[in-house]
């Protein structure tokens, strides 16, 4: 904002209108090139928090897929756990406690 009220201040008060048409130009494109470079920094300022913020949620993200995929693991296990019971039970039905127990034991093994 001071840099606009500069410009104006200088093209309206030193009668920039008297000048020849090139040197208008010039002064334009001076102030455009300057007022330009001033948007990109402030572009890149913007960008910089953005992306900030953007890596603070990844992480966030992460955290919570971690924890989200500790989650699913213990309910597979949970899963295998009730399947092998439930073999064991059909073992269990046949006479077959031999068998089964065994079973069990490399079960109870691998957890």
């Amino acid at each position: 904002m001071p840099v606009a009220l500069w410009a104006v201040a200088i093209f309206v008060g030193g009668c920039v209108w008297a000048r020849p048409a090139n040197e208008i130009g010039d002064f334009l494109a001076g102030f455009a090139g300057s007022l330009s470079f001033l948007w990109i920094i402030a572009t890149i300022l913007l960008q910089r928090e953005e992306l900030e913020l953007q890596r603070a949620e990844i992480k966030a993200l992460a955290a919570e897929s971690k924890s989200q995929s500790s989650y699913l693991l213990t309910g597979a296990k949970f899963d295998l756990i009730q399947r092998w019971s439930s073999w064991l039970n059909m073992f269990s039905q046949k006479n077959e406690t031999v068998l089964a127990r065994s079973a069990h034991k490399m079960m109870v093994s691998i957890f």
